[in-house]
């Protein structure tokens, strides 16, 4: 029987054996996944790699790579894996719906990539649906300006021409060729094009090279002939005008032929841009017939333009970058289908490191340099305004070559970065503040201090509709009842191409909706949600940074300050809506544990929600007004009291000043809620000076005997936070703060209150009980009138409570990692 056992074993174990084997066997011929599938296509000769573009005449460049791919390629084994597909045209010579062109292709089971070339109408989504339908397709998109956050989010790779790198060297080029102005001719660029992106980059480049700039108003020409006549009459008044060492760059290629033989027999000097310039217009201007190849194009007119004495004088790139981009990514796109290690001059970082169509690509763009003159650089795209970088999305731009002396080495990329933000302003580029941002607080009556805090920026930085920075807007006191319409007015923020930052305090029902199609449509944008309404896992995935008072350790500090107070029993009041809320939840229950602890007894009462319709804001207040003495008479002189709702602190400072009882601030802490009415102090007297408002209201409640009873934070949280965030914002956007550092964000908070101290830790995810590193919780010393700051910041707040209520909850003290930011011990948290 013992045998039987045994050989029964022995055969299961050979049998797993051999399962193992063939599993590795077939894993290492790709037969598993989609990579399998991709590389036995190949084998096969049954893949395909479509190179989508538009038609000759829309994308020469595009249109002529693809052409060239299928010649080069012919005869190789991969020959036939490569396909050139051509967008047809209406009879207006519109471009062919994109949409059902790549669905097509997608539908063809031998399809393994596709790579489109420019900018179709409609490409961002036509890509993305073909993306939900093949996600096993390699996705390649090349020359297109959709923009690079929702276009990278969908495809493999996407790259475009580094219009930011190419106005930079320009500039460069003019400085090491002595001349001392820019003139660029030619009529106005459109605002927001390409052309006036690169003119802004120039500009600023300019002024740092100390090469002075001037424009020239020149209508593009209705023919050569014309403008060929008008700038022989006006070109003299011109050298007279500005002098020898003046370097002329057309706005249009249309003005470049002229322009450049104008310059040619002069002692002035010629920058051109457009690569059209290069190997299209410079022919054609001296004459000279096109070669097929760059090559072949720059040496003619290199030697044609030494000949008339222009050696020295005259720059433009030294590539077709747009040619090129198209070629190598196709090229980068059939070496990753086959993962093929040969067509590498040089071995991967490591040699578990997948090969990636990015590394192909800058491989591709080296080989191709040698065909023409100057050499490729190749970066990741980063945000103008946050810094971060767009993974899959690349910029190139090439060297530009003097004439008669070659490539110009123009490679060094470090300096760009203060340029990328100038490619996006349309204002004067010399001002670092041509954006805006916009603000998004509640009426007065839902408290004020969010819009004060707005009102306080725009008297800074001005209001947009004055020609300043900030839009503050307004939303309603029904907000709860119309989220789609809260979603609709924080969406229109961003139709304004030049905002930059989006504020909403508070961030009630409909911000997560609307901040999740912001993220698609403008990634440029910086999404800021303060106070939000909405739970963590709604908000936080939506938003890039929410900014909330530290409902967790609070829901401690308070409880502990009450005791500290005299307290000996704890009044928690909300109502069904507020506690619908999972932060609010979670705080109420930190705060029945911390009365357990701290000898306390908690209470729950259910009070008015100010946003019934039969109730209302005015009717919430009388009904805690007319309540409070039953209240007291129940819980005692020495209970404290805590709301969940602004609209019931006036009526709770009323009443524990006039009977008695302890009110230590509220869910949102203000000395402006409440205290002004209670107390006859207008806060608007003291032009934002907290302090002093809070000691004449100090003096007063001492005066009528609440001294010790009412707590406060001095500077108002929703003011700071409006105000704060919004300057954070303002400083990301002129590259004076990063994303992600706390100490930047507490700073500009710091802008706002200089005399109270902070603190804040993360907030830890109920469900895995690890911080969210976007979803900061912050809070401020509490202020007791007629007794001074209780110096909470410098309390250590037990672990249990920090991560109460989460799947953390009962670790205690054994080692979990927790990020808190203790200002007074200068100990910082990374977001």
């Amino acid at each position: 029987m013992e045998k039987k056992k045994q050989s029964i074993l022995f055969l299961a174990l050979a049998i797993l054996s051999l399962a193992l084997i063939a599993m590795a066997y077939f894993w290492a011929r790709g037969s598993f996944g989609v990579k399998g599938e991709r590389e036995r296509a190949r084998v096969e000769n049954q893949g395909k790699l479509w190179v989508v573009t538009e038609s000759l005449a829309r994308d020469p460049q595009g249109f002529q790579a693809a052409q060239d791919l299928a010649e080069d390629l012919r005869g190789d084994e991969a020959g036939a894996f490569t396909r050139h597909a051509v967008l047809g045209e209406d009879p207006q010579g519109n471009p062919a719906p994109l949409r059902e062109f790549l669905l097509d292709l997608g539908d063809d089971p031998e399809t393994e990539g596709v790579v489109v070339a420019g900018s179709p109408p409609g490409l961002t989504a036509a890509v993305a649906e073909l993306r939900e339908r093949r996600p096993d397709i390699l996705l390649v998109v090349v020359n297109s300006a959709d923009d690079p956050g929702p276009l990278a989010r969908v495809t493999d790779l996407a790259v475009a021409p580094d219009l930011a790198a190419e106005a930079y060297f320009g500039a460069q080029v003019a400085k090491s060729l002595g001349a001392e102005k820019l003139v660029a001719l030619g009529p106005a660029p459109p605002a927001g094009s390409a052309e006036a992106k690169k003119l802004a980059v120039l500009k600023e480049a300019l002024a740092d090279a100390r090469v002075s700039f001037r424009e020239e108003r020149l209508d593009a020409p209705a023919s050569q002939e014309s403008v060929a006549l008008e700038l022989g009459l006006k070109f003299p008044g011109y050298l007279a005008e500005f002098g020898p060492k003046t370097i002329y760059y057309p706005l249009s290629p249309d003005l470049a032929p002229s322009l450049l033989r104008e310059v040619a027999t002069t002692g002035s000097f010629f920058l051109g841009m457009e690569r059209e310039t290069a190997f299209k217009a410079y022919p054609e201007a001296l004459g000279e017939g096109r070669g097929e190849r760059q090559r072949e194009s720059w040496a003619s007119v290199d030697q044609t333009l030494q000949n008339l004495g222009a050696g020295g004088r005259v720059a433009f790139p030294g590539h077709y970058l747009e040619y090129d981009l198209v070629y190598a990514s196709t090229m980068a796109a059939k070496m990753t289908l086959a993962q093929a290690e040969e067509f590498l001059d040089s071995d991967p970082a490591s040699p578990q490191e997948e090969l990636t169509v990015a590394m192909f690509l800058r491989e591709s763009l080296m080989a191709l340099a040698k065909n023409g003159d100057g050499n490729y650089l190749l970066a990741p795209y980063a945000d103008p305004v946050t810094g971060r970088v767009t993974k899959g999305y690349y910029l190139a731009a090439d060297d530009y070559c003097l004439v008669g002396r070659g490539p110009m080495e123009l490679n060094e990329l470090s300096p760009l970065a203060k340029y990328y933000q100038a490619s996006f302003r349309e204002k004067d580029p010399q001002s670092r503040d041509a954006f805006h941002i916009g603000v998004f607080t509640g009426t007065i009556e839902q408290g004020g201090d969010d819009l004060r805090g707005a009102l306080e920026m725009a008297r800074r930085w001005g209001a947009v509709a004055d020609g300043g920075m900030v839009d503050h807007r307004i939303y309603g006191d029904d907000f709860f009842d119309f989220p789609d319409r809260i979603a609709r007015e924080i969406l229109s923020f961003a139709d304004d191409p030049l905002m930059k930052v989006i504020v909403v305090n508070q961030a009630v029902p409909g911000t997560a909706q609307a901040f999740a199609e912001i993220q698609k449509a403008r990634p440029d944008i910086f999404l800021v949600a303060c106070e939000a309404h909405e739970d963590p896992e709604e908000i936080a995935p939506v938003a890039d940074l929410v900014i909330m008072t530290d409902f967790v350790a609070r829901g401690y500090l308070i409880v502990y300050s009450a005791k500290e107070l005299g307290a000996e029993n704890f009044a928690h009041i909300s109502f069904p809506r507020h506690l619908d809320s999972s932060v609010i939840r979670r705080r109420r229950d930190v705060m029945r544990e911390a009365c357990r602890d701290l000898g306390l007894n908690f209470y729950e009462i259910e009070g008015p929600d100010p946003t019934d319709e039969a109730i209302g804001v005015e009717g919430a207040q009388k009904i805690v007004e007319d309540s409070f003495p039953e209240w007291l008479r129940r819980y005692g002189p020495r209970a404290a009291f805590f709301t969940t709702n602004d609209a019931h602190i006036l009526p709770l400072v009323g009443r524990v000043a006039e009977l008695g009882g302890v009110f230590l601030e509220g869910d949102i802490p203000s000395p402006i809620l409440g205290f002004p009415e209670v107390f006859g102090v207008n806060p608007d007297d003291y032009n934002g000076d907290w302090p002093s408002f809070v000691r004449e209201l100090e003096r007063r409640a001492v005066a009528r005997g609440a001294g010790g009873r009412l707590g406060t934070w001095v500077y108002p949280v929703g003011f700071n936070q409006s105000a704060g965030a919004a300057e954070y914002g303002r400083l990301l956007a002129r590259g004076e703060a990063r994303v992600g550092e706390t100490q930047d964000l507490l700073d500009a908070f710091r802008l706002f209150s200089p005399e109270a101290d902070w603190s804040g830790s993360f907030y830890m995810d109920e469900l895995t009980g690890k911080p969210i590193r976007n979803y900061f919780l912050v809070y401020q010393d509490t202020y007791v009138l007629g007794r001074g700051y209780l110096n909470l910041p410098r309390l250590e707040v037990p672990l249990k409570y920090l991560v109460w209520g989460t799947a953390s909850e009962g670790l205690g003290d054994t080692g979990l990692d927790i990020d808190v930011f203790h200002r007074d011990r200068g100990e910082e948290a990374i977001f």
